[in-house]
């Protein structure tokens, strides 16, 4: 996913130059902070450690400069890509609270609650959003995406259907909201059986070679269904290669190798469901109910003592996932014979 970092775009350098004072002045009529500077550049290098230390240390030297939100927000965005979710998760609840005019922080918030399976929780949020911003098409498809790919249903469907029509017809394929746009309605129209609708627009997401990972598990649940899975599985390991952070298709690639018999395959599968666990933030009921089932086939912990190890990361969750937590405190006593 490629983020619009507001600050990191000024400069590639490590130095504050005459030309990083004016860009600063006319957005924040204020003097750049040097940190932040050289953070983005860091940024920009994929070296997100050094990069986080020296937001980190912008922030706390300058907490009422203009561009701290924005900040703050390319800080939790090199937390997460230094898998430090939970400090990450903080910062951006705060950000969306506070109401901040940044689509990123509500778009990367809503992402990271999915990962670990807590769709109520991004759906709350993009609903909130959406409300407050009509016109931010992106997020408006990331609000359908979710619901309709998790089998929610949303009061307004119809509405919802014909404003993402009507945003996709005034945006191309290389605008940030259009492959969300197109990836939900497509969903859409996979799941009401209009399979024509649904084939044309997963086509075209699919061809542009940066498609949202929902359009390669929409498409390999289509081939699954077709029985094609040779074909099925290539669409999960192209997801794996283009978004190798988003847990879920490490789980269905996992949960399809969980079907084999020998050591090799099966050890294959543990360690994809246990780095699809690990990338959810050991918060996906799913994922680590795999992890632990397959750990108990050829590992050697019990999977009664992985659930039992893990299970304090789930019972803070809210609303849906307390139907998950459910049924993993159901298995979870009949492997301990309760």
């Amino acid at each position: 996913m490629r983020v619009k970092r507001t600050i990191s775009r000024f400069s590639s350098k490590t130095s504050v130059s005459i030309k990083d004072y004016l860009n600063w002045w006319k957005v924040w009529r204020s003097l750049p902070v040097a940190n932040w500077v050289k953070a983005a550049a860091l940024f920009r290098d994929k070296d997100f450690r050094q990069a986080a230390e020296l937001y980190r240390r912008g922030i706390a030297s300058n907490p009422r400069h203009p561009a701290v939100e924005c900040a703050r927000l390319d800080y939790a965005y090199a937390l997460l890509q230094l898998e430090q979710h939970d400090e990450a998760q903080e910062i951006l609840e705060d950000l969306c609270k506070r109401g901040v005019s940044l689509p990123d922080c509500y778009y990367i918030l809503a992402r990271h609650y999915v990962k670990g399976e807590m769709y109520v929780e991004a759906l709350q949020l993009l609903k909130t959003v959406t409300e407050r911003h009509p016109n931010q098409a992106r997020l408006l498809g990331l609000y359908a995406l979710t619901a309709w790919m998790y089998g929610f249903e949303l009061i307004d469907e119809k509405e919802i259907e014909y404003r993402l029509i009507v945003a996709r017809n005034k945006l191309t394929p290389r605008d940030q909201a259009w492959p969300i746009v197109t990836t939900a309605l497509a969903v859409r129209c996979f799941a009401q059986s209009r399979l024509r609708e649904s084939e044309e627009y997963l086509s075209q997401v699919l061809a542009i070679g940066a498609a949202p990972v929902e359009a390669y598990l929409l498409r390999y649940q289509q081939l699954g269904k077709l029985s094609k899975m040779d074909r099925a599985v290539d669409q999960l390991q192209r997801a794996i290669r283009l978004s190798p952070r988003d847990p879920r298709p490490l789980f269905e690639y996992a949960r399809y190798l969980a079907r084999a018999k020998d050591f090799e395959t099966l050890n294959h599968a543990r360690q994809l469901a246990l780095r699809a666990t690990e990338l959810s933030f050991y918060r996906s009921p799913s994922a680590l109910l795999l992890y632990s089932e397959l750990e108990g086939r050829i590992g050697s912990a019990s999977k009664a003592d992985i659930l039992e190890s893990h299970s304090f990361y789930l019972k803070s969750e809210r609303d849906l996932n307390f139907i998950d937590l459910d049924t993993f405190q159901i298995q979870l006593s009949r492997l301990r014979g309760r």
